[in-house]
């Protein structure tokens, strides 16, 4: 007989299923197909029982399980919202009474400056939409489609319950401005070097501490003198400090006159001099003139500027050996930063030496900059939702632009923190 093996006819516990479209047995769904299977075999002359493991795959981990995204709250984690929405709200209304009217991106600068523009105006909107509706604030369209926002007695009232301070309304003064542009423009600039860390002062803040007499004539704070020897005082529209001296603000929104392109010259021929005035604010009792910055509503006036401050200062690429080359030369300027909205010059000069150095007695050297840019009117026009160019929120505080453009050579400017967690207002005294 020969040894055959022989498969039983019956099928096993673990092979038995149905065949066709039937529907599998409970018990044969309840198999773990991770363990190995067993196949039962007889010898057809002995009969014994024969049993060969079938190896089956190892098991599969488990794929990682993916959680969601851990969503960065921002202030609101430190802040409950509730506290930090009067935060806000107390901030827009101490910047308007203060100033008396201001614009939406007035308060971007002041309590967003460190969020991205378009953040930082969405959320100031957000601000302003909600004052006006609780009545703390009124909205004013000036002739120029600005709009602006006035303290309401309401909202003198709220800012007084919660500082203790003596806030008015303001709403019978912006409903008869006109075209308050100026002014705007110069308390934006101020609070873009209150945000850069620069204390600053507007035309009017520092000359309600000046006397206006023979040695000041008209209160200014830089006295010139004209090629026909008249006298004059020159004053800002804003007046920084950066540590180095003052920076000297203006505001050109119109073409100058013959009579202010004159001034004009005269100021970029002061960089380097010291102010006839002292400014009580600023410890030191002498203050030169750093920086001079002109900011222009259009290129055109960017243009004009350009060409008085070359017809005093004729640019070289290397001021100081045409200087000394050319001892006629006193004065001179370099561009050290050109962009399409910002230039910024060197403005390079003569001094003496105490000892003479390779057998001259005078050196030239940077005494000052001047910066030519345009005003950023595209961020006060700026409009979100829709379709928007990104170049519309460009100058904003993470780049070199607000307050001013600087020269590559000077220290690169702070970047802006938030005051609605601590910073200039007390909170804990003010109980928010």
């Amino acid at each position: 007989m020969t040894n055959a093996l022989v498969s039983t006819n019956k099928p096993t516990y673990q092979h038995s299923q149905t065949a066709g479209n039937s529907t599998c047995n409970q018990d044969d769904a309840d198999i773990d197909t991770d363990r190995n299977f067993v196949d039962k075999t007889l010898t057809a002359e002995t009969g014994a029982l024969v049993t060969s493991a079938i190896a089956c795959p190892l098991p599969r981990p488990k794929p990682a399980r993916h959680y969601a995204q851990t969503i960065d709250r921002g202030l609101t984690e430190k802040v409950p919202p509730k506290i930090l929405r009067e935060r806000i709200r107390y901030i827009a209304l101490d910047m308007i009474d203060r100033f008396r009217y201001a614009r939406t991106v007035d308060l971007a600068a002041t309590c967003f400056a460190e969020r991205p523009f378009p953040a930082a105006i969405a959320a100031a909107q957000r601000a302003m939409r909600g004052l006006k509706a609780d009545g703390l604030i009124q909205e004013y369209v000036t002739d120029r489609h600005q709009h602006i926002y006035a303290l309401t007695k309401a909202g003198a009232d709220w800012l007084n319950i919660r500082a203790g301070g003596d806030a008015k309304a303001s709403t019978r003064h912006a409903s008869e401005l006109t075209n308050p542009e100026h002014t705007l423009w110069s308390n934006f600039i101020q609070t873009c070097c209150e945000q850069r860390g620069l204390p600053a002062l507007t035309e009017k803040q520092f000359l309600d501490g000046l006397p206006s007499n023979a040695r000041s004539p008209g209160g200014g704070l830089l006295d010139v003198r004209t090629h026909t020897g008249v006298k004059k005082s020159l004053r800002p529209d804003v007046l920084g400090f950066d540590g180095h001296g003052a920076v000297w603000f203006e505001i050109d929104r119109s073409s100058r006159g013959a009579g202010r392109k004159q001034d004009l010259g005269l100021l970029f021929q002061s960089v380097g001099n010291s102010l006839t005035q002292r400014i009580d604010c600023v410890g030191d009792d002498v203050m030169f003139v750093s920086q001079a910055v002109i900011c222009c509503l259009t290129p055109a006036i960017m243009r004009t500027a350009k060409r008085i401050l070359q017809e005093s200062h004729p640019a070289f690429k290397d001021p100081a050996a045409k200087m000394m080359d050319n001892m006629t030369i006193h004065r001179a300027s370099r561009l050290v930063l050109a962009t399409a909205d910002a230039e910024v010059y060197e403005i390079w000069g003569m001094r003496r030496l105490a000892q003479p150095k390779n057998g001259w007695g005078v050196e030239p050297f940077v005494i000052g900059h001047v910066t030519i840019q345009r005003l950023p009117t595209w961020l006060a026009c700026y409009r979100t939702g829709g379709k928007v160019d990104g170049n519309d929120s460009r100058g904003w505080f993470a780049e070199n632009y607000l307050p001013y453009a600087r020269s590559p050579r000077q220290k690169t400017w702070t970047t802006p923190t938030t005051s609605l967690d601590r910073g200039t207002y007390n909170w804990t005294e003010l109980g928010l």
